[in-house]
């Protein structure tokens, strides 16, 4: 699909690999529970859309936006994710293990027991989102843009002794 606006579609429970979605935006749509392993996505925009266990491992996002979405349980493994935002949604209990994230925003999300855990991140913003349970090596990653009540969460996930 490219340069196209697509609402109410449902592959949920769908094998493609190798997908391409190229300016796209997607509405009201649901993805729940497929496998779309090393697609492409480009220049698009995921909106109130589910996709609860999805799997995009293996794939390459970039320029994308997702807007209200239920992404959790989701499988971003070895994935590079470059200039991508999050904003309000739900991925709770996803993993992107290995995932490459540059230039990515997690904006007021749940990533609540999110793995991130071997993944390798650059100039990464987490404010407002909820970050309890997540999992983070502290030998990958640069640039992150935290809240301080966040800060002093992952300080503790850190071992950071921290006193006066």
């Amino acid at each position: 699909f490219e340069s196209s606006v697509l609402s109410n579609i449902s592959i949920a429970q769908t094998t493609i690999v190798g997908f391409a979605f190229i300016n796209l935006t997607i509405k009201k749509s649901n993805f729940s529970n497929s496998s779309l392993k090393k697609s492409f996505l480009k220049n698009s925009k995921f909106l109130n859309s589910k996709a609860t266990g999805i799997d995009v491992s293996k794939s390459k996002i970039k320029n994308t936006n997702f807007i209200e979405n239920k992404i959790d349980f989701s499988n971003f493994n070895f994935s590079n994710l470059e200039k991508v935002e999050f904003r309000k949604c739900v991925l709770k209990g996803s993993i992107f293990q290995g995932a490459k994230l540059n230039k990515v925003s997690f904006i007021n999300c749940d990533l609540e027991n999110v793995d991130f855990s071997q993944a390798i991140f650059k100039r990464i913003d987490l404010r407002g989102s909820d970050i309890v349970g997540i999992k983070i090596n502290n030998q990958n990653f640069k640039e992150i843009i935290v809240s301080p009540s966040q800060a002093l969460y992952l300080a503790s996930l850190l071992g950071l002794n921290i006193k006066n």
